[in-house]
């Protein structure tokens, strides 16, 4: 289902801007690459949770010392911040599993009815409508 909504996202977005539609195109890999992951895990990477934590995280500790004298000292305070936050992530018991990464074969995911994928065909294309009135 996912890759018919990407897939027709593409075919609307090319004819609104094809240099942008090809820059779609090229990233569906990397965008699509947690469909590859077990249905376990999709409740630590379906979002950007992690991200926006270690953001938060960033901004707590640069607000403290406001103006950075050199770029090195930002440097070295953000680095100390993102190596602890990943030691913290590490050593974490509620993370995934990493075993569950070891499976030679993922299981089958369910398959989508016709109705879901025209629902959802129709869903972007009023989205798209939406965004082209507004601009």
């Amino acid at each position: 289902l996912v890759r018919t909504g990407f897939e027709h996202l593409y075919e609307v977005y090319e004819k609104i801007d094809p240099k942008g539609a090809r820059l779609l195109e090229e990233s569906e890999p990397y965008v699509l690459t947690y469909l590859d992951f077990p249905k376990e895990h999709a409740h630590w990477i379906r979002t950007n949770n992690l991200c926006e934590r270690l953001n938060k995280e960033i901004k707590k500790r640069t607000r403290v010392v406001g103006v950075f004298p050199l770029k090195q000292a930002m440097l070295r305070l953000v680095g100390a911040v993102c190596i602890n936050q990943n030691e913290e992530w590490f050593v974490a018991t509620h993370f995934m599993d990493k075993r569950s990464l070891l499976f030679e074969e993922l299981p089958q995911r369910e398959a989508c009815t016709q109705e879901t994928i025209d629902h959802l065909l129709q869903v972007i294309d009023s989205d798209f409508k939406v965004c082209r009135e507004v601009a």
